[in-house]
């Protein structure tokens, strides 16, 4: 309890959804008992399973090989850019082509 409250508000409060009152004077009341609440999550978030920490890390590497594939430094991704390339190339000489048929067409339509 804070008694250091001069409303002593936090002598009277009751508690409210489970969580510590936090008196006018903004000093935490029974913050031995908070604190040991926040120390107990704490601990619980760091011990994890050897199965939880493996699909972590599997987490994190995925995301750092998406980093590099966007970055195109991963091999993968620079035989996507050379396929695209081709495409490209192919894609161009197939509309020249057709424009060329086109005008070959219209002349020998004249």
């Amino acid at each position: 309890m804070c008694l250091d409250c001069p409303l002593l508000t936090c002598l009277t409060t009751p508690l409210a959804l489970g969580r510590w009152h936090v008196c006018a004077c903004a000093i935490p009341c029974c913050s031995l008992k908070a604190n040991r609440a926040k120390g107990a999550k704490k601990k619980a978030e760091v011990r994890l399973t050897r199965r939880e920490r493996d699909e972590l890390e599997a987490q994190e590497a995925a995301k750092r090989y998406q980093k590099k594939h966007a970055a195109g430094m991963t091999d993968e991704a620079k035989a996507d850019k050379a396929r695209l390339a081709v495409v490209r190339q192919r894609r161009a000489d197939a509309a020249k082509k057709k424009e060329e048929e086109a005008a070959a067409k219209a002349l020998a339509g004249k």
